[in-house]
């Protein structure tokens, strides 16, 4: 079965795909629509009934929409259910969710309204298939939704070709007391699922112990939030802070640091853990941070726990190995990042891909 056969729409949210989401639509020949494409309201700040409207009016109007086997979500919206249960859509239809954000999370730790909560878990179980981007995701879906699901199949997000750092080869990383983390936290409800607060805290009990630690975040900030916190640091850990809105170059700040840190709350599979990993950049992440599944393979020891003690405890104990292990580390890393190249998260997705139709339509074709 090819993609000549069966006709894909990937449905998107705004300001615009996901970089590895919209390759892998791409790579599966699909045409691109946003979810909201009249009477937009993903990235803006409009009322309950204008967005209501808007999923009505988009479920029934997307492009062409009666030619498509398979409309491919990008992450969880409820226009594509709305097109199911209102028979929008003809039964040979199939609706295909792709989840690679910090929502299942959400939903996991109950962080949504009861309402919200009905509203999600209905639309997860009306969609045909889930593609989880990671086993993380997959987790937060079991855990949800229990026994009644729809099938679940697993991918992983990749390290974008232009990003890859493993053969850069006049340039390593030192050894060395320089933490960083790359991430926007712009809003409050970034700040919290990217964890900044719990890492700032980490940081200031970890310096308590070794002063010559020094951590930098780059992204642009949710400066109400980040002054609070700052605020409620120790003042010499505090000075030991840089804060940077926006970086040209990436691989010149990678290469200028020791250790990378990410601690998150449902961060999906973040892309800048893996492009840390490809420069060989030993990596702290904690359990609720989708790639610690790629961390772990370099080594167990070096995912940690949510509590900020935890997180300063896993930075102190890596500081303290000798240089053998160090560079084990390292090496590992370039390593193990190998695996999460551009190439093989596309060749992944392809395979995973061609399973979904084959399941949904081996018996309509």
């Amino acid at each position: 079965m090819d993609n000549s056969v069966l006709k894909i729409k990937y449905l998107h949210g705004r300001p615009g795909a996901h970089y590895t989401h919209a390759n892998f639509a791409k790579q599966v020949g699909a045409d691109f629509e946003f979810i909201d494409f009249k009477y937009r309201w993903q990235d803006q700040n409009k009322g309950f009934f204008y967005v209501i409207r808007s999923w009505f009016y988009c479920a029934r109007n997307y492009t062409d929409r009666k030619k498509y086997n398979i409309f491919l979500i990008d992450n969880l919206h409820f226009p594509p259910v709305i097109m199911k249960w209102l028979y929008l859509k003809k039964k040979r239809q199939k609706i295909v969710v792709y989840l690679g954000s910090h929502t299942m999370y959400s939903l996991y730790a109950k962080k949504f309204s009861r309402l919200n909560l009905i509203a999600h878990r209905f639309a997860l179980k009306s969609y045909d298939a889930i593609i989880c981007e990671g086993e993380m995701a997959r987790f937060f879906v079991n855990e949800v939704l229990k026994k009644k699901r729809p099938p679940i199949y697993t991918v992983f997000n990749g390290i974008p070709e232009s990003q890859n750092l493993s053969n850069t080869k006049e340039k390593e990383i030192a050894d060395g007391k320089k933490l960083l983390f790359v991430g926007s936290y712009n809003n409050a409800f970034r700040f919290e699922y990217k964890g900044v607060d719990m890492m700032l805290e980490a940081f200031d009990k970890a310096f308590q112990q070794d002063p010559a630690l020094s951590f930098t975040l780059v992204g642009h900030p949710f400066e109400e939030r980040l002054r609070f916190c700052l605020d409620k640091m120790n003042p010499e850990a505090r000075k030991a802070i840089t804060i940077l809105d926006y970086t040209e170059n990436l691989q010149d700040l990678i290469f200028d640091h020791h250790i990378y840190l990410h601690c998150s709350r449902g961060d999906a599979f973040p892309t800048t853990v893996l492009i840390a990993l490809s420069a060989g950049m030993p990596t702290i992440v904690n359990e609720l941070n989708g790639t610690r599944e790629a961390v772990a393979r370099v080594d167990q020891r070096l995912v940690c726990g949510q509590d900020p003690a935890d997180i300063a405890d896993k930075i102190i104990w890596y500081t303290r190995l000798n240089d053998a292990e160090k560079e084990l580390i390292r090496t590992r890393s370039k390593i193990v990042s190998e695996e999460y190249s551009e190439t093989r998260a596309v060749t992944r997705f392809k395979e995973v891909f061609e399973q979904v139709k084959k399941d949904l339509f081996e018996n309509q074709l």
